[in-house]
């Protein structure tokens, strides 16, 4: 065989070898980036005493954006969608609201049909309402805020999805 033929074939060899090693570290780099962002949601309660403000916010505190698919409110573990405004008039309800109250709520929609993007550390608020009273615990405690929460589906950009609640 002619030398120049062994070369040839050993730089063909090589270079399979590396497409190879290449396509390889192109897997691990897409299972690393899968791994390392990840999302998570939580949702958290907050009093706000200088507006008399209770809000239920929905918050983002992984490591990667989180694509929201479906989210639900809960009041005593029984849940209720928020594509429509019944999850809104349940805690208008749970809360006692009168009309006046109802009409200075904020209540957050998601159609059914949309998806919701949080990026990291991103939160929105899912339920807003404002009651004056002498001491936000004292009303927390009368109306039971501890009994409402959040469910919801969400995804990473890699479509690995998790469940909140």
């Amino acid at each position: 065989m002619k030398l120049e033929v062994r070369i040839a074939a050993a730089a063909l060899a090589v270079s399979v070898f590396a497409l190879g090693a290449t396509g390889y570290q192109a897997f691990l780099q897409y299972d690393h980036n899968r791994i390392s962002v990840t999302p998570k949601l939580d949702w958290r309660t907050r009093y706000n005493y200088s507006e008399y403000a209770f809000e239920l916010r929905l918050v983002n505190t992984g490591l990667g954006p989180a694509i929201v698919r479906d989210l639900e409110v809960t009041i005593d573990g029984l849940s209720f969608a928020t594509d429509t405004m019944l999850a809104c008039s349940k805690l208008d309800e749970f809360f006692g609201l009168d009309e006046l109250e109802h009409e200075q709520n904020a209540c957050w929609t998601m159609a059914l049909d949309e998806e919701l993007y949080l990026r990291v550390d991103e939160e929105i608020v899912v339920y807003r309402i404002g009651k004056s009273v002498d001491s936000g615990n004292e009303w927390i405690d009368t109306h039971k805020a501890h009994s409402v929460g959040l469910s919801a589906n969400y995804c990473n950009l890699y479509s690995q999805c998790f469940t909140l609640g």
